[in-house]
């Protein structure tokens, strides 16, 4: 699978054998990083890559952080504030047996002539900012979602063992999660929010689901709104350190999960060896499909038009990799504690050393060493793990051949949807908060109930119900409820 165990980036994302022979730069500080040149090679946690004019500079990607979603945010806020000044108890039922899209989108409905309706501005504006621009390109799109169907297997494990352990070597984001407890809770909490992130993918992958009114659209829509709800929260709590750490989940933050979810994704499945055959145009339809899922979300249009190409999309990963990955205590806890959680879970069933093994396979020795994750030196595990990625390779190649493809297509949405469904409890998430962040007493009773492994303990997971007490601080969110 791909070129090394060492390096990341492998086929054709690559260095060049020019490249290779250059001196490489490892640099860490911030001035070091803004000091990097165009034709210098970069080498980071085994991601090698020469730096060019498309690349984005560090000074750049500073300024997206003090950037948000302020027509979401606006929204929230006036939404907080009407439901502050409903006093009978009926209307409090009422909103409560709504989820904020549906109120937003009912206030936009209910306005008559010049009759006022608190919010009726800032939900109009919200739902105005969901109109699709005119690039898109809805061909393309259904591409896009054929080729992660084709890849599901794959590329659901890239964003497991990529995209989403990977994205904790970038501490500033990891703030946010600390202090939400997203994907930082107790074990069966955070496999919740994993299955939840799934839902929000899957949902954007059906015929029509990314057009207006769509289950994808709604969907990434309420995601967007539970983003601007947290910024809305954290940026006004005086432990939030805007000067370091940027303002909550900003521009860039937002920018790069698209990338996460889209060019890793792609990098992931050259090293696993699935994507061999596949050609720039079908790649890029994938990115296609998720610039217009990052245009639903709220990001920046000056953004995604770096993922038009293959190229610009790539370079723009390699951008944040040398702005934000530091990988620092608080990866180590969450990776290993992304990873517990996953152990037994099917559909695998994968132990926790064949979690740690395949996971050092797709990110590379360098980049799982910084991260925590265990060595895997056991030859029968390491000759599972290598059965898994050959499947991987096979069955992109079986969704090609006439008849039997289009129903493996047709089972693998379905089978999914099946999976989420079975995994949440028999009902699809309205993307809100299972409990307030303050709650600390049942934080801690879902800790105690849920200890980590003994395995996992040893890399720096023993410290979680700490974690738990000392960072879980931002306070509740009664408009999410």
């Amino acid at each position: 699978m791909g070129d090394s165990v060492d390096v990341f980036n492998v086929g054709r994302f690559s260095l060049s054998e020019e490249s290779r022979s250059k001196e490489k730069v490892t640099p860490v500080a911030t001035e070091d990083k803004n000091a990097v040149k165009v034709g210098q090679v970069v080498e980071k946690y085994g991601y090698q890559y020469l730096w060019t004019t498309m690349h984005i500079s560090v000074s750049e990607l500073e300024t997206w952080r003090t950037l948000g979603d302020d027509v979401a945010d606006s929204a929230v806020q006036s939404d907080l504030e009407t439901r502050h000044k409903s006093t009978s108890e009926q209307s409090q039922k009422c909103r409560r047996a709504e989820d904020l899209l549906t109120r937003l989108k009912g206030k936009c409905q209910r306005r008559e002539g010049n009759k006022p309706d608190d919010g009726y501005d800032e939900a109009k504006q919200f739902m105005e900012s969901l109109a699709l621009p005119d690039w898109v390109d809805w061909e393309r799109v259904r591409r896009g979602q054929l080729f992660f169907l084709k890849h599901l297997v794959g590329a659901s494990t890239c964003l497991l063992h990529i995209s989403l352990i990977g994205g904790f070597g970038a501490p500033k984001i990891n703030k946010v999660l600390n202090s939400t407890g997203y994907l930082a809770s107790a074990p069966e909490s955070t496999f919740k929010r994993l299955v939840e992130t799934i839902q929000m993918i899957s949902d954007c992958m059906g015929d029509g689901a990314l057009q207006k009114g769509g289950v994808g659209w709604n969907s990434v829509a309420r995601v967007r709104l539970l983003h601007a709800a947290v910024r809305v929260r954290l940026k006004s709590q005086p432990k939030w350190d805007m000067h370091t750490w940027g303002l909550p989940i900003n521009q860039e933050d937002l920018f790069v999960t698209t990338l996460a979810f889209s060019q890793v994704v792609l990098n992931g499945l050259e090293r696993i060896g699935s994507t061999l055959t596949t050609s720039h145009e079908d790649m890029e339809d994938y990115l296609h499909l998720w610039r217009v899922i990052g245009h639903l979300m709220g990001v920046q249009p000056a953004l995604l038009q770096r993922m038009e190409s293959l190229w610009g999309a790539q370079a723009a990963l390699e951008s944040v990799v040398l702005h934000l990955v530091e990988p620092d205590a608080s990866t180590r806890r969450l990776a290993n504690h992304l990873i517990a959680s996953m152990v037994g879970r099917l559909p695998t069933g994968r132990s926790e050393m064949e979690m740690a093994g395949l996971t050092r396979r797709l990110m590379g020795n360098h980049y799982a060493d910084a991260m925590g994750i265990p060595v895997v030196n056991d030859p029968v595990l390491l000759s599972t793990i290598d059965k898994r990625l050959a499947g991987m390779r096979a069955i992109p190649q079986m969704m090609t051949i006439p008849f039997i493809g289009n129903a493996l297509t047709i089972f693998t949405k379905w089978g999914l949807d099946k999976w989420i469904i079975l995994n949440l409890g028999g009902r699809r998430s309205s993307f809100g908060l299972s409990y307030p962040p303050s709650d600390l007493q049942r934080a801690r009773s879902e800790a105690e109930s849920n200890p980590p492994s003994c395995i996992f303990a040893s890399v720096g997971f023993s410290g979680w119900k700490e974690v738990v007490e000392q960072e879980r601080w931002i306070g509740g969110f009664p408009f999410l409820e």
